[in-house]
């Protein structure tokens, strides 16, 4: 379960890696991950402090998908992000795009 706890872990991991700088990242989601309500709304409270510039999601389960598109729809981020079916198509993406970072 991602929580809000495991954020601002990950945050803090994330900025000491890139020095506070913006990168582009890949994530996976597995089968069976899931994210509290709470930790939905802190993602958007902790973005202008994230080092995320542009971020891939790759999921494999239809049902996540569906949800992570109607998600950020409505909470729209502020930096490039997508959403999609496998790691090559990602990795294209995050690497061929002019992100401006």
């Amino acid at each position: 379960m991602i929580n809000v706890q495991l954020q601002d872990e990950l945050l803090n991991i994330y900025l000491e890696l890139t020095e506070g700088k913006l990168y582009r990242f890949l994530f996976t989601g597995g089968e069976f991950v899931s994210i509290s309500k709470e930790a939905r709304y802190h993602a958007n409270e902790i973005e202008d402090i994230s080092p995320l510039g542009a971020s891939a999601i790759v999921l494999s389960n239809l049902a996540h998908k569906i949800i992570a598109d109607f998600y950020y729809r409505i909470n729209k981020p502020k930096r490039p992000y997508k959403v999609l079916w496998s790691k090559e198509k990602a990795v294209k993406w995050l690497l061929d795009s002019d992100f401006g970072f």
